[in-house]
């Protein structure tokens, strides 16, 4: 695995169509560049299908049975698209409601918070700090050269 990177399905199902020639919304990745990381050893992995929001409200009042089905249909979508289901969870905003652990046990073998600092022994596998990476960092110019998206 050479990265990983944490997917919002409607985003890139809706918001970045595959060709960003048809006109995809700036900030978003397509499809075609998500497979693309995928065929170059990247781990694309789970950030929500629909309940990401604004900083993560949205799955902060999410029910049980909604983030259910959410990460059901995340998982199938990215599953379909890169030819593997997620194994990781990324919580949006970095917030982990205290309701979601149960159900994100039974799915996933990690998943991440806000929290930059290394990982240890001791963390849960399912509150494992991450890095945020952010129009601020210098990720998204090697990454928007190599996939030739201008506009990300």
């Amino acid at each position: 695995m050479v990265a990983t990177a944490f997917i919002v399905g409607y985003d890139a199902s809706v918001l970045a169509p595959t060709d960003a020639a048809a006109g995809a919304s700036p900030g978003h990745m397509g499809w075609s560049h998500i497979q693309a990381l995928a065929r170059g050893g990247w781990s694309i992995e789970s950030h929500t299908y629909d309940l990401h929001g604004t900083d993560g409200e949205l799955l902060e009042h999410a029910t049980p049975e909604q983030l259910a089905q959410d990460l059901h249909t995340e998982d199938r979508l990215l599953a379909a698209q890169v030819g593997e289901a997620p194994v990781a969870f990324a919580y949006p905003g970095g917030h982990a409601p205290a309701w979601a652990l149960p159900i994100l046990r039974a799915r996933y073998q990690a998943a991440f918070i806000e929290g930059a600092r290394p990982v240890r022994f001791t963390d849960d596998r399912l509150l494992l700090p991450r890095y945020m990476v952010a129009d601020s960092t210098n990720v998204r110019y090697p990454l928007r050269t190599a996939l030739r998206i201008p506009w990300w």
